[in-house]
C-alpha cells in the first residue's frame, strides 16, 4: 500500500513553512520524498529524497543538529548512514560527510537523487552517547509502529530553504498510517 500523507509543519530548523504537495498541485521546484517502511533492513528505513533546479555545480545538505523545544544539540545526522547522491543519468556523484550534520555533494550538475538510511534513535536511550529527548526521537520497529519525527529522516539542501516538499511513505499494509492532518491514500 502506497500512503501519501499531506503534511503541513512549521520548522524552526529551516525557518520557513513547509507543506507538503499532492501530484495535482506538485510544481516542478518540489524536493520529492520517498520513506520505504516496508523494506526495513537492521532497524534502518531508507530514505530517498529527489530534486532539480539546482542553484550551484556543488550544494550541502544537511540533516538538523536541534529542534525547537528540546534545547540540546541532537546532532540527527549522526542516525543517518550510508548517504549517495547521483545525477539526473543515475552516474554517482561525488559526496563528502563534513561533520554529523552535514554533507558535500560535488558536481550535481541541474538534478540531484540521494538515499540514504536512517537509525532510529529510541535504540540509542540508555547507552554511552545522549540520545534524543523521546517524544523528539525516531523509532522503527518493524512491522509494528514508527515514530516519524521528520526532522530525524528528513533534512535540507543549503539555500533551498523555501522549496515545498512531497511526502510518500511505502507502509505495509498492517500498518494504521495516523495524523492530525489531511492525508490522501494512493492505489
Amino acid at each position: 500500500m502506497r500512503v501519501l500523507i499531506s503534511i503541513c509543519f512549521f520548522t524552526g530548523w529551516l525557518g520557513s513553512t513547509m507543506v507538503a504537495q499532492t501530484p495535482e498541485n506538485k510544481s516542478a521546484n518540489t524536493i520529492d520524498v520517498v520513506l520505504d517502511l516496508v523494506q526495513i533492513q537492521d532497524d534502518r528505513v531508507s530514505v530517498t529524497i529527489r530534486t532539480s533546479h539546482l542553484p550551484e555545480e556543488s550544494l550541502r545538505f544537511f540533516i538538523p543538529k536541534t529542534v525547537p523545544g528540546t534545547y540540546s544539540e541532537d546532532n540527527y545526522g549522526r542516525y543517518t548512514e550510508d548517504l549517495k547522491a547521483f545525477d539526473a543519468k543515475n552516474t554517482p556523484l561525488e559526496v563528502f560527510r563534513e561533520n554529523d550534520n552535514s554533507w558535500l555533494i560535488k558536481n550535481t550538475g541541474n538534478t540531484v537523487s540521494l538515499s540514504y538510511v536512517v537509525n532510529d534513535s529510541y535504540d540509542m536511550e540508555g547507552g554511552s552517547a545522549p540520545a534524543p529527548f523521546s517524544p523528539a526521537g525516531t523509532n522503527i520497529l518493524e512491522g509494528s509502529n514508527f515514530m516519524l519525527n521528520l526532522h530525524g529522516f528528513v533534512g535540507y539542501f543549503e539555500d533551498m530553504k523555501e522549496r515545498p516538499y512531497a511526502f510518500q511513505i511505502i507502509a505495509p499494509d498492517s500498518l494504521y498510517p495516523a495524523t492530525s492532518l489531511p492525508g490522501k491514500k494512493l492505489e
